[in-house]
């Protein structure tokens, strides 16, 4: 199996398949969707009419579920309304909808392409010969991608928003006119493209490269700090 592109990336959706995106997106926003384990049987019957394999489409909804709604526990438990990591949290919980909406339509897609893969592949095998040989089941596989994918999507998404929230906050103090300076924590745990990054100037709207620090890779640890040793033109990174 393919490794699986960002749900981000797979915004050209047709009208039916936006149209169930919306109601998944209504669904994880509902406090039922806190204790549900599997997904509402109307939802899945929206998804199967896209042509997608039942099995697919249920194991899909149980991924998407499993890890609690950011901030709360299982059984729905608040998060911590002060600290400030609230701003954050917030912006996390409201783009989680829509993230699990379109990861439960992208997981099915590549779920049910294992499951008629694996059909495919067991028509083609020939006769065992004697004592039959142990199935390799390409949809069990699958399933387990798609878990360490979606963990791995999950805290990507969180720690960009943690990245995006923290440069908002270094821009602020930089002024509108402002340069912005890319630090690194200067440790033998840089990795390499984010130590070629340290202390270059950019402006907020035109990150190096496109990218944010902190959101470079996982459990990235750059920051912006605003350059207010830097008057008149400065060279900027684009």
């Amino acid at each position: 199996m393919t490794t699986p592109q960002s749900d981000q990336q797979q915004d050209d959706h047709t009208a039916e398949e936006a149209a169930v995106i919306a109601a998944l997106v209504v669904f994880f926003a509902s406090v039922a969707a806190v204790k549900a384990t599997l997904l509402p049987v109307r939802l899945v019957d929206r998804l199967v009419a896209l042509g997608l394999e039942p099995r697919a489409v249920r194991a899909a909804g149980r991924l998407a579920m499993a890890p609690p709604l950011t901030g709360r526990g299982r059984y729905g438990s608040p998060a911590r309304t002060t600290g400030p990591a609230t701003t954050t949290l917030r912006t996390v919980k409201a783009e989680e909808p829509l993230m699990r909406a379109r990861y439960v339509l992208a997981a099915s897609k590549r779920l049910t392409r294992a499951i008629r893969l694996s059909k495919r592949t067991d028509q083609q095998k020939p006769k065992a010969e004697g004592k039959p040989k142990s199935k390799v089941d390409l949809f069990v596989a699958a399933v387990r991608v798609e878990k360490t994918y979606l963990d791995a999507h999950r805290k990507a998404g969180q720690n960009r928003a943690r990245a995006a929230a923290a440069m908002d906050r270094a821009a602020a103090a930089a002024g509108p006119d402002g340069k912005l300076r890319w630090n690194t924590q200067r440790d033998n745990r840089v990795s390499p493209d984010c130590a070629v990054l340290e202390g270059r100037l950019f402006t907020a709207d035109k990150p190096p490269n496109g990218l944010i620090p902190g959101a470079v890779h996982p459990r990235c640890r750059c920051y912006a700090t605003a350059a207010t040793d830097v008057f008149g033109a400065a060279p900027t990174v684009s």
